[in-house]
């Protein structure tokens, strides 16, 4: 018993003489940008700013991902650039108003003859009982064209041209027992080499003949506006040209347009080509932008040369040609006159430099591939690294 005490009395002084002992601090490097005050009462951890967050010297994949991919589908576009207009260098003519059903009722059909350009024919299948159908008898004489007609349900609006098809219908019917007539206004676009043939006629559809007969019809040669063509105008008068003018302009068909007009109203249409008119005047003035694909610019300039003589670049995995091909351009027109001026100022603008668009190339070049091939999504990401 006595030798068990004192062991276990020897352990209890070992253990409480290692407690006693205060344990030792190890020893560490001081961190850098840290400094510790440790004299008097008031002393406290100063920490200097905090390193930031180390960059990673390349974009994550899908970012760089999604800026190559917004380079190829909206490129770099360069600033605006404008080009004066002198309007007194472009044509000028004139243009009737439009008639309506009030105007056509009261014309005598015995004086006027059937116009040469517009075949009507009733519709196909079951339809023929209530639509007429309606084309251009020489589809040679026109690029793009548009008619309106006055059909039992209101009027009716068609296209011709590149993706509207050769055709319209209209919700009315002939016979020989149908005495009314329909008022009709036709409008057509002929892109030619430097100029392009604008022309518009107002007539009536003799429902009894099935006729469409000439009241008025007007052609004007529309000039270019802006290097390599895209935009064409010309002054507009529809009584006299003394009591006042419009400056209508031509150009492809756009995906978003709009117009306005100090002093009198902007007209504008979009189809398979675009029109915007305004009034020219004193203490006025009047603008439009519109957004037009760069594709729908070339095939409209193609349209003014021979196909054996010129092609289009063929398409290419090139971004740089892609982003020409399929990117959109702005393009626009600004006119005003204060009351003192003697003339009007005219502008015409665009964000892209019209020289850039896709060149022609004779039909002799050899083409840089053969054959559709449509390039990849990848292919297309990696040419831009």
């Amino acid at each position: 018993m006595i030798r068990r005490s004192a062991l276990v009395a020897g352990i209890a002084l070992t253990v409480g003489g290692c407690a006693a002992e205060p344990a030792k601090a190890p020893q560490t490097a001081p961190q850098p940008g840290v400094t510790t005050q440790t004299a008097g009462a008031n002393s406290q951890a100063i920490n200097a700013p905090l390193t930031p967050v180390v960059v990673p010297a390349e974009p994550p994949t899908m970012a760089a991902f999604a800026r190559r991919l917004a380079m190829v589908i909206d490129g770099t576009r360069p600033p605006v650039r404008t080009f004066p207009l002198n309007l007194a260098s472009l044509p000028q003519a004139t243009v009737h108003p439009a008639i309506d059903a009030k105007q056509a009722a009261k014309l005598d059909k015995s004086k006027l003859a059937e116009d040469p350009d517009i075949v009507v024919v009733a519709a196909a299948g079951y339809a023929r009982s209530y639509m007429l159908s309606l084309s251009f008898n020489d589809l040679t004489k026109i690029t793009y064209g548009r008619i309106r007609m006055q059909g039992t349900y209101g009027p009716s609006d068609g296209w011709f041209g590149d993706g509207y098809g050769k055709t319209m219908s209209a919700y009315a019917t002939c016979g020989e027992n149908l005495t009314e007539v329909a008022p009709v206004h036709m409008e057509s676009v002929l892109v030619g080499d430097a100029s392009v043939k604008y022309t518009v006629m107002d007539g009536i559809l003799d429902r009894q003949t099935c006729r469409i007969l000439t009241v008025s019809r007007s052609t004007i040669e529309a000039k270019p506006l802006l290097p390599r063509g895209i935009l064409y105008g010309f002054r507009a008068c529809q009584t006299s040209c003394s009591d006042g003018e419009e400056l209508t302009i031509l150009f492809p068909r756009s995906s978003a347009s709009a117009a306005g007009a100090l002093g009198g109203n902007a007209d504008r249409a979009a189809g398979s080509f675009s029109k915007v008119a305004f009034p020219i005047q004193k203490g006025g003035g009047g603008a439009f932008l519109a957004r037009i694909s760069k594709r729908d610019a070339t095939q409209w300039q193609l349209k003014s040369v021979p196909k054996s003589t010129v092609m289009p670049v063929p398409f290419s995995a090139d971004p740089l040609t892609l982003n020409a091909a399929f990117s959109s351009m702005e393009v626009g027109v600004e006119v005003s006159q204060a009351q003192g001026d003697e003339s009007p100022v005219a502008l015409v603008y665009t964000d892209v430099d019209p020289e850039s668009l896709p060149p022609l190339l004779p039909a002799s070049s050899p083409a840089i591939f053969s054959g559709p091939t449509i390039p990849t999504l990848p292919s297309l990401l990696d040419s831009r690294r």
